[in-house]
């Protein structure tokens, strides 16, 4: 029952994505890469994405405990969790200061710009820069699992801090996602127009 009032509530907000992002200019994906404008600021933009997206997908893999580990191993199960526990830090310090840089960017440069190019954008721009927000709270939930991961010495604080980290990744994947997608949406046809540059 929980299950599926969720999916009704994540469907009724997707919906409403979409009608925010209805007024955007639209070129469509499969054009993207094909287009003459696409190897500027444009390609740059995904390929940023893209790493974003990548770099989650590790961040959720290596704190399920469940999911086969590379640095697994060792004289016990602890120093195993404590590997992983530190290999998560790292990546995630790396992940969260790349996502304040490029989201300061955007709000600082890009968003501004897409507004002054059409100002029909304004709710949809609005949007985003809420999910900015949103995101910070996440990634600061994230930190704060890992950070107490990183106290964690025996197998049992270990196992029950992975889980807490991989709870906030996963609430952090499934969000950025969207907002990752809706981004796009809006902005990589304006980079293929040339209205938008950074």
């Amino acid at each position: 029952m929980q299950n599926r009032k969720r999916e009704e509530k994540a469907a009724k907000e997707l919906l409403r994505r979409r009608k925010v992002l209805g007024d955007a200019p639209t070129i469509a994906r499969s054009e993207w890469s094909t287009h003459p404008n696409y190897h500027s600021i444009a390609s740059h933009f995904l390929g940023f994405h893209e790493h974003f997206r990548s770099d989650l997908r590790k961040l959720v893999r290596v704190s399920n405990v469940d999911e086969p580990y590379r640095g697994g191993g060792g004289r016990n199960r602890a120093q195993a969790l404590q590997r992983r526990v530190r290999e998560l830090s790292r990546a995630f310090s790396q992940l969260n200061s790349h996502l304040h840089t490029h989201h300061s960017i955007e709000d600082r440069h890009v968003f501004p710009q897409a507004i002054r190019a059409n100002k029909g954008l304004t709710t949809a721009v609005g949007m985003l820069e809420k999910d900015h927000g949103t995101m910070n709270k996440l990634l600061k939930g994230a930190e704060g699992a890992i950070s107490t991961a990183e106290k964690a010495r025996s197998e049992t604080d270990l196992e029950e801090g992975l889980a807490r980290c991989h709870q906030a990744l996963v609430a952090l994947s499934t969000f950025m996602s969207q907002h990752l997608q809706d981004e796009e949406d809006l902005l990589i046809p304006l980079m293929l127009e040339g209205v938008l540059g950074v």
